[in-house]
């Protein structure tokens, strides 16, 4: 994976979990919001009803917005212009809290004025375990009013939205190590891909050498006048010959794969005439074909076949895709049509075959690195699964599309289809 990609695999995971994050807290913050808002107007409502029973008149009652006072979140305190009865208290804060459907555990408690104290405190609960009342400890007192009870609902913290904040933080604490873990593992299996490349492409490049010096001891031994009369020993040089010229094809389709996946790859188009390499091709892959009782026609209608193409790469694509269909042909039956024509806007260049066919499948896995259509634990067809991935890759490079199409037992079409 390019140093590019992670780069933008980065940013565009750290914008998601940024955005997660404040949605998170966006969603979390109004719905606290809005639980406190109506949680506060029913508790402002039961205590406002509650002060007016105790009141012995209306005109007792202070104005509305001295009333009640919310010291915390949890805690109000009521302003009452006289004494206050505590059973009187007890029985409208039941009956209130009941009839407003407001089922919290509470406790309240009475300023005494004389002593300046909280002197009374009572603490009410709804849970079944638990006894109705119990003693709890003194609530604050507050300096403001002189006869007045607090009450304060105890399950509700002061600030409930700091619970909801570290469960988010931990979730996301939890996305955060993840991500990472992933980053480092792509990461290490980048590390671990370029190391296996160089070795790949060092490889390749000791063989050459080697492949070099085959060639050419296999030609000086065919070309020798005692070999050449012996039909055993000329057999096995030209075997000589014949493995050696495969093994340096496979060597080419590794570095020519290896090469284009380097950032700095690219390709140099010069005009190039597709029918003048085909010919050339099919000429020098006749012997090959005849040798398995085959036969490759030609069917050149291209009316431009001059097109803007690197020649290299073109010679190789072209050699693959015949390579190709004679490989996979079974012997006695390589029947193989290379044409081209004028399509709207576009030149195509056709390959048909007669060979095995494949599956419908696999058609859309037979351009990636490495594959091979499944065939048992035997490929009776030799190869690395390379030739048809650099085919894809250098019309992709061109700007040009490839198709496939293929019957099981029938053959295979392959299409490339070159804008004009």
């Amino acid at each position: 994976m390019r140093s590019s990609v992670i780069a933008r695999l980065i940013i565009l995971g750290s914008i998601a979990i940024l955005s997660t994050l404040f949605i998170q807290f966006y969603i979390i913050r109004q719905q606290q919001s809005s639980e406190e808002k109506a949680f506060r107007n029913k508790a402002l409502t039961a205590l406002y009803n509650v002060a007016r029973k105790l009141a012995k008149s209306e005109k007792q009652l202070p104005a509305n917005d001295q009333l009640i006072k919310i010291p915390e979140s949890n805690y109000f305190v009521v302003n009452i212009n006289d004494h206050i009865n505590v059973n009187t208290l007890d029985a409208y804060l039941k009956a209130e809290f009941r009839s407003i459907g407001l089922r919290e555990n509470f406790e309240y408690g009475i300023y005494d004025c004389d002593k300046d104290n909280m002197v009374f405190n009572q603490s009410v609960s709804y849970e079944e375990n638990e006894s109705s009342s119990k003693k709890m400890a003194k609530l604050p007192t507050y300096r403001d009013f002189t006869y007045y009870f607090g009450v304060r609902f105890v399950d509700r913290k002061v600030n409930p939205f700091y619970t909801y904040t570290w469960a988010s933080l931990g979730l996301l604490l939890l996305t955060l190590i993840f991500f990472a873990y992933s980053l480092w593992i792509i990461l290490k299996q980048r590390t671990l891909a370029e190391m296996q490349k160089d070795f790949i492409n060092n490889l390749t490049h000791e063989f050459k050498t080697p492949i070099a010096a085959v060639m050419i001891s296999s030609d000086v031994l065919l070309q020798n006048e005692t070999i050449s009369q012996n039909p055993r020993l000329k057999q096995y040089a030209q075997i000589i010959k014949n493995q050696n010229q495969l093994l340096n094809t496979q060597v080419e389709r590794v570095l020519q794969v290896a090469q284009m996946e380097k950032t700095d790859f690219q390709i140099n188009p010069e005009p190039v005439d597709t029918h003048q390499i085909i010919t050339d091709l099919v000429s020098s892959m006749e012997p090959r074909i005849k040798a398995r009782h085959g036969e490759i026609t030609m069917d050149l209608k291209a009316l431009a076949p001059v097109v803007k193409a690197d020649p290299i790469h073109f010679i190789h694509i072209t050699q693959n895709i015949l390579d190709n269909a004679i490989k996979y042909s079974t012997d006695g039956n390589v029947k193989i049509e290379i044409s081209t024509y004028d399509e709207a806007d576009k030149m195509v260049i056709k390959c048909m075959d007669h060979g095995q066919g494949i599956p419908k499948e696999y058609l859309r896995k037979i351009f990636s690195r490495f594959y091979r259509v499944p065939t048992g634990n035997v490929h009776n067809v030799k190869g690395f699964g390379l030739g048809l991935h650099y085919v894809y890759q250098i019309c992709k490079a061109h700007g040009w599309k490839i198709k496939v199409e293929s019957k099981l037992g029938v053959g295979t079409n392959l299409y490339i289809e070159i804008p004009k």
